[in-house]
């Protein structure tokens, strides 16, 4: 599945993304090995500690906000959410086969 359907963005805003990523060498491009059509993206290790400390800042920020709901709403509210992320991405994959 293409890069800018995952984002939900177009095509246009991705490579924008893509070109400023590659120039502060947080990530590299390759062509694909066999679809000459296609290129495919690689994180530096530059790129790599970026993901990171970004993973783990916004771990401890969902943490922090969820300290104020119980245990118990917050399981109630990730199977919700588990559900409605479920269906949306039936709902992209339906309208991006037609």
């Amino acid at each position: 599945m293409e890069l800018s359907q995952h984002m939900l963005v177009d095509k246009s805003s991705v490579t924008r993304i893509i070109k400023a990523l590659e120039k502060d060498g947080y990530v590299i491009r390759e062509a694909h090995e066999t679809d000459g059509r296609s290129t495919r993206l690689f994180l530096t290790d530059t790129g790599k500690a970026l993901q990171e400390q970004a993973t783990i800042a916004h771990k401890n920020s969902v943490e922090q906000r969820f300290d104020v709901v119980s245990q118990p709403s917050q399981s109630s509210l990730i199977t919700l959410l588990q559900k409605l992320n479920q269906q949306l991405r039936a709902a992209l994959n339906e309208s991006v086969e037609n």
